[in-house]
């Protein structure tokens, strides 16, 4: 993303330089992208989510343990706390009612945590997109 060595003749045009507060926006502006998935119910009917992107690491961050063993430092990961976490995050509209909450989430019927699982593997593939891969889904 950004260069390094000394620009040539053959580098594409000059991009204009920003200060940080401009830059900012722009970045901001990227993060607050939303997008829309429709799950279908089993009986018809659909749900809609958007979502918007999430700081995975962070999320991970707060849902990693670190052991110290023999053979070195283990890590390891909640899987269903930090998809848990990524969906309430990330999901900034859904269904009336649905529980944004880890805690409800956990308590809801297999086909509402596949759900969620399926939402917050989107919002964690779309926070991990580049620029040009986001516009395409505007």
């Amino acid at each position: 993303m950004s260069k390094t060595e000394t620009p040539t003749e053959a580098d594409e045009p000059e991009q204009p330089q920003l200060t940080f507060e401009e830059g900012r926006q722009q970045t901001k502006r990227y993060s607050e992208q939303t997008k829309i998935y429709e799950a279908e119910l089993p009986e018809g009917g659909v749900w809609v989510f958007e979502f918007k992107m999430v700081d995975k690491k962070s999320i991970a961050d707060k849902h990693r343990t670190i052991k110290n063993t023999r053979r070195g430092r283990e890590q390891d990961i909640d899987e269903v706390a930090f998809e848990l976490d990524v969906f309430c995050k990330g999901v900034v509209d859904a269904p009336d009612g649905f529980p944004l909450s880890p805690t409800k989430l956990k308590q809801q019927d297999q086909v509402v945590r596949d759900i969620v699982g399926e939402v917050a593997d989107l919002i964690a593939d779309f926070s991990e997109a580049d620029e040009e891969t986001v516009r395409k889904f505007l």
